[in-house]
């Protein structure tokens, strides 16, 4: 039976969870900081989501900014934390 290997992070999915981290350990859209566009952070936090490193909540209203309109909200796990540490 072959072993799935996991990749380590990439240096983008790396420094989106430490700024997750420092920024209380959440992300959503409107919340003072992207990583170069809404669309680009939502695909970073999507992947640390298949990962374990985050947990995504679906609101049941949508949160809107200027550019983007979106129900999710990404949350640190225990494992992001320890993750984001290193």
């Amino acid at each position: 039976m072959r072993r799935k290997v996991r990749q380590p992070l990439g240096e983008r999915q790396r420094e989106v969870l430490q700024a997750i981290a420092k920024h209380s350990g959440t992300w959503r859209v409107g919340c003072g900081w992207l990583w170069d566009s809404y669309t680009s952070t939502i695909t970073i936090c999507e992947s640390l989501v298949r990962r374990g490193l985050l947990r995504k909540e679906t609101l049941s209203e949508p949160v809107e900014s200027i550019l983007h309109t979106s129900r999710d909200i990404y949350h640190i796990t225990d494992s992001g934390w320890e993750e984001a540490s290193k």
